[in-house]
């Protein structure tokens, strides 16, 4: 399996993404793994 990490600060847009397509299929074998992380949660403003 394959593991990938996104930082961004749209997460949203990014897991709406991820839910479609070959990713989403990839996904549902456990082919990959995707972690989205919000680059906002480690911000101090």
């Amino acid at each position: 399996m394959i593991v990938f990490d996104i930082i961004t600060i749209f997460p949203n847009i990014v897991e709406e993404y991820i839910n479609t397509g070959i990713v989403k299929n990839a996904l549902k074998k456990n082919l990959v793994q995707i972690n989205v992380h919000n680059l906002r949660d480690w911000a101090e403003d």
